[in-house]
């Protein structure tokens, strides 16, 4: 649930100069060794905590250390999957970008995946609050033979705002060649426009390493197949449970006979 409450928060003040060189990184690596799994944690603005240890990899929460995201704030977010190895990725709430007071936010994901690796990950909504300003990437690279999916939704502000602005560049690719290049801009001066982005909520999932079953592929349900191996499902305001039954279906590791 989403507050009306206004939300003060104060951090000192800092250059956008100072905030690019004062990057807050988190970092989740996972190998395989002769004798189980090596991984390695590292909190930044969010902490990593291990909910669960597998044969092949880990299923880690992402928590936020402090208030976040606030005006200069720049939360990096590094995953490194070695060779066969799996992470079952969550966000323990959603992320707030709140009121920057004329500064930004960045907000850096870098994915890579070694040969055999999978990522799940159920992001939960980053919210853009009324006056904030976001600047948000995310770049995945997948060798052969990884897989991933990716649930990544936006709320443009908190119940009766209209939002603030958001930039997001994305880039996945996958045994070399890009597979998803996209540049969203969604800006609050222009809203109100005839033709903007109806609603409030934008809803994304993403598989990317191999085809959705059939099933899960039908134009009914807003499924959109790549060039490579992979599926993009986008909604906006979506109804309860659409996004999910999706990104589980996507998730569930193909049987073979």
């Amino acid at each position: 649930m989403i507050t009306t409450a206004p939300i003060t928060m104060n951090r000192p003040a800092h250059t956008t100069t100072e905030a690019q060189a004062q990057a807050r990184t988190t970092r989740i690596e996972v190998h395989r060794i002769p004798d189980g799994l090596r991984s390695v944690l590292r909190t930044g603005l969010l902490a990593p905590r291990v909910t669960a240890r597998h044969d092949d990899g880990l299923a880690v929460t992402l928590v936020a250390t402090e208030a976040t995201l606030l005006g200069g704030d720049h939360l990096n977010l590094e995953l490194v999957l070695g060779a066969g190895t799996h992470l079952d990725l969550t966000d323990v709430a959603a992320t707030v970008a709140y009121d920057g007071r004329g500064e930004s936010a960045r907000w850096s994901t870098w994915i890579r995946l070694g040969t055999g690796a999978r990522l799940t990950w159920w992001g939960e909504p980053l919210v853009v609050c009324d006056g904030a300003a976001v600047h948000r990437s995310t770049h995945a690279q997948l060798a052969a033979g990884a897989t991933m999916v990716l649930r990544d939704a936006i709320t443009l502000g908190r119940h009766g705002e209209r939002g603030g602005r958001l930039h997001c560049r994305t880039r996945f690719d996958l045994a070399g060649r890009t597979a998803v290049v996209e540049d969203l801009a969604l800006d609050d001066r222009h809203r109100g426009d005839a033709g903007f982005l109806p609603g409030r909520q934008i809803d994304t999932v993403t598989l990317l390493g191999r085809r959705p079953a059939a099933e899960t592929s039908g134009a009914s349900r807003d499924v959109f197949e790549l060039a490579l191996p992979g599926a993009v499902q986008r909604t906006l305001d979506p109804a309860p449970q659409t996004s999910r039954s999706v990104f589980d279906d996507w998730r569930a590791v193909p049987t073979t006979t």
